[in-house]
């Protein structure tokens, strides 16, 4: 042991320093951690030398692994197709038409025209008239008393079997003038009944006028001869038709006549046509009634004579043929191309154009050829760098981008990459009998990190760690081995294959149309008649029919004599005459008793009375009738009572003009006592209307004391006399 208690040794050459002193157990070598020796005394501890540390764990290479990119949004498989071709302009039906021959001479109606009948002999003027009837009995005078009517007849007969008509008329001057009467009855009848007479009618005469009315037939003739059938139309001189087919004409109407004498004739008519055709094609003629039946033959004339209305069709025969375009446009500038179809077959035509004389249905098939791109995204997350790398079919294709447009089709797929820096960490393990001590190194620098492990995030081929032992103040060292540090990592995810489509073709059909070859075209020619059966007519002479269809007789007149009438008495209306009829009762004062029910008129009053007070009145009517000259005369019976003398009193007074004023015809005044029968007269204004005249009674009672009062009026007769 050496003074720096330090076991050494004597290698030949020099003395070196056992560092770590050993021994055998029977079983392995141990360290020998501390060597003791005894002194005789006691045991000392001998201070062995510091060993080299030996590196029990080296450190080890070192490289950090990121977190694989985490892919948010995979690619989805993408379809890119041509685009379909836009037709802007489609075909259209086509027909071709042989063309419509042109008619350049349309046929004309035509008519046979006969001679005109020639007239041999012509019609000559006619009269007739009608009879005069004969009177066989005249009216006769009559008298009769006013109001009564009168009454006059006469007969009379025709001469010709006519129909007799009257007219009574009247003459009021003695017979200087007479008019037709509007009163009475019968004034256009053989008896003639006057209204009701007056005797101002007196010396009226009355006659009457007679007509015979017949109309006498007159007849014209007339002779014509023609070279066909003849005819006879007799007009009036206004031009309406009249009479019969016939050469002669009855008519008892006046006026002035003529005869259209036509000759009827059949015979042939010839139509003609002229037509062109505008496409040099065959033109043939159908010559047809106007029923359609087809006549005649392929010819641009016919000729018949049967009557009725016909008309040409005219057929242009030529095949023509039609021309289809169509236009498209391609909507992403691709390659446009045509191919036509004629019904549902391929033409092979592929033009805009396509021509056939073929009918049928037409389209054309329109392609667009454009490979258009088809885009992928995709997006990632990670917490580091992504880099991705597109593989169409497997292979790498595109860019660093998280989007990768091609036109290809296949399979497609992007490697997402993340590439991250991080810290790695260095660990060491070392034994020694001293103080273990460490020191890291990065790149031959110490880094002043001096415990068991190393962290950095810095990447290096040359970091390691220097260990020492101390002990006794001696640290031998040991270096660990060279180790590297990876910082920097990737980590890559797969994303979903998808597929990239590519149509590079779209096709779209145009309309289907039709193609029409009408091989003929018609014209049809007016409608013409044939007027195979012709008239000529020729017109008589105009003649005259005078017919006088009324005559007149008038009878003698009859004067009517009217006498005054005698006079008529004319009772009030609906009051009932004799004695026990009570026309006015004032009743009995005393007990307030109002009469018996026969009383006629007001009813009166009872209790005290003012002197000289009027209790009762009441009223005579008369129904309304006109008179000449009349008079009013009144037999009235007074019955009255009156035990003190007080008074009781009646008046009777009339009117003529409806009540609005009266004249007192008697008066009645008695303390008591009764009249029976007393008579009163007036003689009223002339024409006075009875329904204008009134008689009243009033009474006059009143009570004084224990006077018993009354008034009674009883009517025996009232009547008015008038003529």
């Amino acid at each position: 042991m050496t003074a720096d208690n330090s076991f050494k040794y004597y290698d030949g050459t020099a003395w070196r320093i056992i560092k770590t002193p050993k021994y055998y157990d029977g079983t392995a070598w141990r360290v020998a951690k501390e060597i003791k020796y005894y002194t005789g005394t006691s045991w000392q501890t001998v201070y062995l030398a510091a060993t080299v540390p030996v590196i029990t764990v080296q450190p080890t290479n070192q490289t950090f692994t990121p977190s694989a990119p985490t892919i948010t949004a995979q690619p989805t498989s993408q379809t890119s197709n041509a685009g379909t071709p836009t037709i802007g302009t489609q075909p259209t039906s086509q027909t071709a038409n042989a063309g419509t021959p042109t008619i350049t001479s349309q046929p004309t109606t035509q008519t046979f025209t006969p001679s005109a009948p020639t007239i041999t002999a012509q019609p000559t003027n006619q009269s007739s008239s009608a009879g005069t009837p004969t009177v066989t009995s005249n009216p006769s005078n009559s008298t009769v008393t006013a109001p009564a009517t009168a009454s006059f007849s006469v007969s009379a007969t025709s001469p010709d079997s006519g129909t007799l008509s009257y007219q009574w008329q009247r003459s009021t001057d003695s017979g200087a003038n007479y008019f037709n009467v509007t009163d009475g009855t019968g004034g256009t009848s053989t008896t003639y009944t006057t209204p009701s007479t007056t005797t101002g009618m007196s010396g009226y005469r009355y006659r009457c006028q007679v007509t015979n009315t017949k109309a006498n037939n007159v007849t014209f003739t007339l002779t014509a001869t023609a070279g066909g059938t003849l005819s006879y139309q007799w007009k009036t001189s206004g031009g309406s038709n009249v009479g019969t087919n016939s050469n002669s004409y009855t008519t008892n109407t006046g006026g002035s006549y003529y005869c259209v004498v036509t000759n009827t004739q059949t015979g042939n008519v010839t139509f003609n046509i002229a037509a062109t055709s505008p496409d040099s094609g065959t033109l043939s003629y159908q010559w047809k009634t106007q029923a359609g039946a087809n006549v005649g033959t392929n010819s641009t004339s016919y000729t018949t004579s049967t009557a009725g209305n016909y008309y040409c069709v005219v057929t242009n025969t030529k095949t023509n043929s039609n021309t289809f375009s169509i236009a498209a446009t391609s909507p992403d500038s691709g390659s446009i191309s045509y191919l036509w179809y004629l019904n549902g077959s391929t033409t092979g035509v592929t033009t805009t154009s396509y021509t056939t004389s073929t009918a049928g249905t037409v389209y054309c098939a329109v392609t667009n050829t454009k490979a258009n791109n088809n885009t992928f995204s995709i997006t990632a997350t990670a917490g580091g760098t992504l880099s991705y790398q597109w593989k169409l079919n497997g292979s790498n294709v595109g860019t660093n981008a998280s989007t990768y447009t091609t036109n290809s089709a296949g399979s497609v797929q992007c490697v997402v990459t993340n590439t991250q820096t991080g810290n790695v960490t260095f660990n060491i393990t070392a034994t020694g009998n001293g103080t273990l001590n460490y020191l890291w190194y990065l790149n031959g620098a110490s880094t002043g990190i001096t415990t068991t492990s190393y962290t950095t995030s810095t990447a290096s081929s040359n970091i390691y760690c220097l260990v020492g032992n101390t002990r006794n103040g001696v640290t031998p060292q040991q270096l660990s081995n060279t180790v590297t540090s990876t910082t920097t990592g990737t980590a890559s995810t797969n994303s979903s294959t998808v597929t990239s489509t590519v149509n590079t073709t779209t096709t779209v059909n145009s309309n289907t149309v039709n193609s029409t070859i009408n091989t003929t075209a018609t014209a049809t020619s007016n409608t013409v008649t044939a007027n195979t059966t012709g008239t000529a007519s020729t017109n008589s002479n105009t003649v005259s029919a005078s017919i006088s269809t009324t005559s007149t007789a008038t009878s003698s007149g009859a004067i009517l004599t009217v006498n005054a009438p005698a006079p008529t008495n004319v009772r009030p209306s609906g009051f009932p005459v004799g004695a026990n009829s009570i026309w006015v009762n004032s009743g009995n004062t005393v007990d307030g008793s109002f009469g018996d029910t026969t009383t006629y008129g007001n009813p009166n009053r009872s209790g005290n009375f003012p002197l000289g007070d009027w209790v009762g009145n009441a009223d005579l009517t008369w129904s309304s009738q006109a008179t000449s000259t009349s008079t009013l005369y009144l037999q009235i019976g007074y019955e009255s009572q009156d035990l003190l003398g007080s008074g009781v009193g009646a008046g009777i007074y009339y009117s003529t003009n409806g009540g609005s004023s009266y004249t007192q015809i008697a008066s009645y005044s008695a303390d008591g006592g009764s009249a029976t029968a007393t008579a009163a007269s007036v003689g009223l204004p002339a024409n006075v209307n009875l329904s204008n005249v009134r008689v009243k009674a009033e009474v006059h009672s009143y009570k004084d004391g224990l006077d018993v009062d009354f008034v009674k009026i009883r009517v025996y007769d009232a009547y008015i006399a008038y003529t």
